[in-house]
């Protein structure tokens, strides 16, 4: 089942699933799709990403960036960028 949704308009979207796995698709001219190329998806394509045992909290989109914040409540969270699968911490919670 679909938990949540995040589009841009004329871009991309992406769906996390209540299972913890996020799918996209659409334009991919900056890579922003994270599939390492610049093609297009014209249908939803699963996105790999090893989240141990981190839960995607949230997700969202802009024009050329794809955004997940992953974490849990004794870690805290981090901002993960997976147009090109770096980590930038955020924000930490104790």
């Amino acid at each position: 089942m679909v938990k949540e949704v995040a589009c841009h308009i004329a871009h991309h979207t992406l769906v996390l699933t209540e299972a913890n796995e996020l799918y996209i698709t659409g334009s991919n001219y900056q890579g922003q799709l994270s599939f390492g190329d610049k093609t297009n998806r014209n249908s939803f394509q699963r996105v790999n990403l090893e989240l141990g045992r981190d839960d995607v909290l949230a997700i969202s989109v802009g024009e050329a960036n794809t955004f997940i914040v992953i974490g849990t409540a004794k870690k805290g969270w981090t901002l993960r960028n997976i147009y090109n699968f770096s980590d930038a911490l955020i924000k930490t919670q104790h």
